[in-house]
């Protein structure tokens, strides 16, 4: 392989990587929304009682 070739496929995967991070950081916002909204919840039934 190539140099040129070896850098293209590395640029590549850095933006895999990237690309997942993101991701992932997007899913983990969603999850401690999901989380804060059901401790709502949760308060919310306990001062009811």
């Amino acid at each position: 392989m190539k140099k040129a070739d070896w850098e293209q496929s590395v640029a590549a995967i850095r933006q895999m990587v990237s690309d997942l991070e993101r991701e992932v950081e997007d899913e983990l916002a969603k999850r401690d929304k999901r989380i804060e909204e059901l401790e709502a919840e949760l308060v919310d039934e306990k001062e009811g009682d």
